[in-house]
């Protein structure tokens, strides 16, 4: 092993430390900088006389700056600048648009979204001749290919991209996409290809002098050393990195190379080291929000502190490295987690959880074994591809270049034509200017002013028909509850009727505080009354309202509920649930689904989400901007929208915001339409919750099933294979049968709280026993 002798530890904390000052120095200048590029471009856009041309691209620079910034920002002002480009049938604004639209779904990691918007840019690209742009949509289509594990498709695009930048002499372009295709080459396994694509990079970038560009390759670089053993080598170019890191202002890339250099520390078993560079990558990553890499710091800083004995703050730091690795999805750091953990709880003697993750360990390590043995197969596929590609690249090139060529010839004719036109228009243009300019003047004031009254008389009318049809739906929104009521109140009033004139009720009491609260919540005149409620109590009252909607249209309502406790005015959020059920419920078909489902999303502030999924006819994507507009109510000629005042959308989105959250809907014409809104500051499960589902875990106080009722069980769990504790809808079903079986209840009612509570281990584990025992019969 070669040992790295010139690292001191008074060295590495006064570098650290220097580093942690550069970081929030270089912060507070970025973010001024951004903040007054961002300023500039929205008081360009405040401009009255802006062409709408003009007005496009600054939509769509100011979109691209928003990227890293706020990537909400980036998608709302994308499609704004889409949808004027597509009215003004500009295509340079369509192309920019969709290449923007693409960015914010490869950012988030949606990679199927972003390959549709950088596939749709790309043949507009290329009818403009924009080379430019076509390289860069290229190169993105090889990186999202790349992600989705088409390597030599990948391969393809980005070479593609490189020969464009090659027919544009443009280095930097040429540059970045080696980079690319070394990457690409490092992931399938051919260190020696990958390398050399690195240097081939790595000297263009040092004569442009490009530092962002050249703390990635000394980063990329220092991993390929690392892997071959090369510490001392590797060590070097880490150092790099982070130099070029801190003089480009990039600091949220330094955590790469600081975490290279504490796996070199624990080769070296340097574990205080490993345990500082370990608290630094984690203070970098919380602030950029780098998921992957915080979870490689923190397995990294539990396997010190397991060397060093430190067992319970290793226990933690490894048990937050799992979950982040579960989180980002990255499979090499799961499976470190595995491994360490069953190390740890084996010492501690705790014998089923170690049990647990060794399963988890050997199921990663297979998975990874088995994209091995297709990344060698997908090598030799992309060797005998890029051959063929490179000489098809060649023939096309040419092609394109006497094409080119052409072009250019006959662009000149008709700019000489063209000078010459304009010189003649220009000449009398001249001549006529004194007396056109004096009736143009009169012209434009009496047109000035008929266009005046014309909008004036334009929106008194339309103002009058949306009063006239405001009107006539809330009259038959009101006539049908309060005909609902008047109709089953006479005669014999059964427990039915009472529940109809009950639902009848508090739908014209929703719809008329709907057009009261939206008002209020707009001149903020509104007080919430926030405390602490169980959100299961909450969705309790929600389902409890919409019941007989529910069996009207004979519908399925699937739930998952964890039991955790949020901040909120409870009437206000049952208001907006009840919103959004009934509105599931209008647009499911009969005999329909709806999913109700809470989640957790990671991030600094505890988040809990809850969405809303119905199944029927969804929403187009040209109305998705629109459908929080107070009384915007869909096109009529759509015919997809039933009869509504348009506040009920409306009020959900103003009464989130007020709990300082958000509310989001995804939609398709065919597979339906899906809202979720988002609360921040949710406490967790409480402690009692958590012991209850240890205990289901661990086996403690199981109840016993007969012979008989192991082999029922096991035959309906047969039947339905593959299931997972997620899918509810089924899970529901399976448990009816059982209680037809009459399965031990107390075995059951077990059986249902792993479902209802995601308890993924509890739940496989009673499955699992029935079926052992059915093999040992």
């Amino acid at each position: 092993m070669n040992r790295v002798k010139k690292l001191t530890v008074p060295r590495r904390y006064t570098v650290s430390l220097s580093f942690i000052i550069i970081f929030l120095l270089f912060s507070m200048g970025k973010v001024s900088a951004q903040t007054k590029i961002l300023d500039s471009l929205r008081i360009s856009l405040d401009t009255e006389m802006l062409a709408d041309t003009s007005r496009i691209l600054l939509l769509n620079e100011l979109a691209y700056e928003y990227r890293y910034v706020n990537a909400d920002s980036t998608n709302r002002i994308a499609k704004k600048a889409h949808r004027l480009s597509q009215q003004t049938n500009f295509s340079k604004g369509i192309c920019k648009s969709l290449s923007n639209l693409a960015i914010f779904h490869h950012v988030r990691g949606q990679f199927d979204s972003a390959l549709y918007f950088y596939s749709s840019a790309l043949p507009i690209a290329k009818e403009q001749s924009d080379l430019k742009q076509q390289s860069s949509l290229e190169n993105n289509i090889g990186l999202i290919h790349w992600n989705m594990g088409n390597y030599p498709r990948a391969l393809a695009h980005l070479q593609k991209a490189l020969s464009i930048d090659q027919t544009l002499n443009d280095e930097t372009g040429q540059a970045a996409t080696l980079n690319n295709i070394g990457l690409l080459y490092n992931n399938i396994g051919n260190s020696e290809k990958a390398m050399e694509y690195y240097k081939r990079s790595l000297q263009v970038f040092l004569d442009l002098k490009n530092e962002f560009r050249l703390a990635q390759l000394y980063n990329n670089m220092a991993l390929l050393e690392f892997n071959s053993g090369n510490y001392a080598i590797a060590y070097d170019y880490y150092q790099r990195s982070i130099d070029y890191t801190t003089s480009s202002k990039v600091i949220c890339h330094q955590a790469n190379p600081l975490v290279g250099i504490g796996k070199i520390m624990m080769e070296e078993n340097e574990l205080d080291s490993v345990i500082f560079y370990g608290e630094r990558v984690v203070e970098i990553s919380k602030h950029c929000q780098d998921s992957k890499i915080l979870a490689v710091a923190y397995l990294l800083m539990g396997k010190a502190r397991r060397h060093k004995g430190e067992i319970r703050k290793a226990e933690k730091l490894l048990k937050e490295g799992y979950r982040l690795s579960l989180v980002s999805g990255a499979k090499e750091n799961l499976k470190t987690a595995a491994h360490e953990l069953y190390g740890l709880y084996k010492e501690m003697g705790r014998y089923s959880a170690a049990l647990d993750f060794h399963e988890l360990y050997v199921s990663v390590q297979d998975s990874l074994l088995n994209e091995e043995k297709i990344r060698a197969l997908t090598h030799q596929e992309m060797e005998y591809e890029a051959d063929m590609e490179r000489n098809r690249l060649l023939n096309e090139q040419e092609k394109e270049r006497l094409v080119l060529e052409r072009q250019i010839n006959r662009e000149k004719e008709i700019k000489n034509y063209f000078l010459l036109g304009f010189m003649i228009l220009l000449l009398l243009t001249i001549s006529y200017y004194r007396s056109y300019l004096r009736k143009k003047k009169t012209s434009l004031l009496l047109e000035k002013k008929n266009r005046t009254i014309h909008e004036i008389n334009q929106s008194l009318v339309k103002l009058n028909k949306f009063k006239e049809s405001l009107t006539h739906m809330i009259a038959h929104d009101l006539k049908n509850s309060l005909n609902a009521i008047l109709n089953l109140t006479k005669g014999r009033v059964d427990k039915r009727k009472v529940q109809v004139v009950s639902q009848s009720g508090h739908y014209a009491l929703n719809l008329v505080t709907n057009m009261l609260d939206v008002q209020k919540f707009e001149e903020a005149a509104i007080n919430l009354e926030i405390r602490p409620h169980h959100l299961s109590d909450i969705s309790d009252e929600a389902f409890r309202q919409v019941e007989f909607l529910l069996s009207m249209k004979n519908i399925d309502l699937s739930y998952n509920v964890s039991d955790c406790i949020i901040s909120v005015d409870k009437g206000v959020l049952i208001r907006v649930l009840v919103n959004l059920l009934t509105n599931a419920i209008r647009y499911s078909d009969h005999k329909g689904e709806i999913d109700f489902h809470v989640f957790y999303r990671p991030g600094p502030r505890r988040t809990i989400c809850i969405s809303v999924t119905n199944y029927g006819k969804g929403i187009e994507q040209k109305y998705l901007t629109y459908i929080f507009d107070k009384y915007w109510c869909g096109e009529k000629e759509s015919g997809d929208y039933s009869p509504s005042t348009g506040l009920g959308l409306t009020f959900c989105k103003l009464a989130i915001e007020a709990h300082s959250g958000k509310i989001e809907v995804e939609s398709n014409p065919v597979m339906g339409t899906t809202f979720t809104i988002c609360i921040p500051e949710a406490e967790c499960v409480p402690e009692s919750h958590k012991v209850q589902i240890q205990k289901l875990v661990s086996g403690i106080e199981k109840p016993v099933l007969s012979l008989q009722e192991q082999q029922v069980v096991s035959n309906i769990f047969d039947k339905n294979a593959g299931i997972k504790v997620f899918h509810v809808s089924r899970l529901n079903k399976i448990i009816k049968e059982l209680e037809e079986s009459h399965i031990n209840p107390v075995w059951l009612e077990e059986l249902k709280t792993s479902i209802y509570h995601s308890d993924e281990v509890a739940f496989i584990e009673m499955i699992r026993s029935c079926r052992k025992s059915e093999k040992l019969k």
